[in-house]
């Protein structure tokens, strides 16, 4: 009796190690979540920022963030929608004409220059982005259209709501480096970029950023210009 008695509690033992082990193992491979809110120099949010995270400490390789299919960069009403594209390095852009008239899309800046000539009603051209980077986009014939393609290398990315926050998921703990981006951030991007603990402490990170008033820009011919 004392050794079948023995061997059952052995077993139990065993048994709840186990489970707290695989409880343990669960909770460790989980990921954490963490919140941010982005505000300018007055305390009110920042709507269409987009923040990156980039991992400091060793992590296994694990999914990133990417778009749904090719996002499109649309002509619609004399303006560039959305104003912000984000695409990842090595990716595609798809530029659209929705207008009934024709545009001339181009881009002189650093990470990529094109030029297309978008004829009216559905013109489409895709355009591939190699290096990470912010591409200014304008209209030949439209000066005050301006839009933006901002090609993230981070393996982790969000866009700000209304409220000024952005909620990432799944993260690994550990030592991230932050880096907010806006169409009117003062400075470069790196002034900004701040280093972050990723833990399960949770609450909602302020992140605070200059933006520059925004500019009226272009031959305006009678119409509103738009910002950026």
């Amino acid at each position: 009796m004392g050794s079948l008695r023995g061997k059952g509690i052995a077993a139990a033992t065993v048994f709840c190690l186990a489970t707290a082990l695989s409880a343990m193992a669960a909770s460790l491979g989980a990921g954490q979540e963490a919140a941010f809110r982005v505000v300018d120099a007055d305390g009110e949010p920042v709507v269409g920022a987009v923040l990156t995270l980039t991992p400091l400490d060793a992590q296994p390789d694990g999914p990133v963030d990417a778009p749904d299919g090719v996002p499109v960069l649309d002509q619609a009403d004399t303006a560039f929608e959305p104003t912000v594209v984000l695409v990842r390095a090595g990716g595609t852009v798809r530029l659209r004409n929705s207008d009934p008239f024709n545009h001339h899309v181009y881009s002189f800046s650093r990470v990529k220059q094109f030029d297309a000539v978008m004829r009216a009603d559905g013109a489409e051209k895709e355009i591939v982005l190699e290096e990470p980077g912010v591409v200014a986009v304008g209209c030949n014939i439209h000066d005050q259209m301006r839009g933006f393609i901002y090609v993230i290398a981070a393996p982790h990315y969000r866009e700000t709501g209304a409220a000024g926050d952005a909620v990432f998921e799944d993260l690994a703990p550990g030592r991230y480096v932050l880096r907010p981006w806006h169409p009117l951030l003062r400075g470069r991007p790196a002034r900004w970029e701040q280093e972050v603990t990723i833990d399960a402490e949770g609450g909602v990170k302020t992140v605070a950023i200059d933006l520059r008033a925004g500019r009226r820009e272009g031959a305006g011919r009678g119409k509103e210009r738009r910002k950026y």
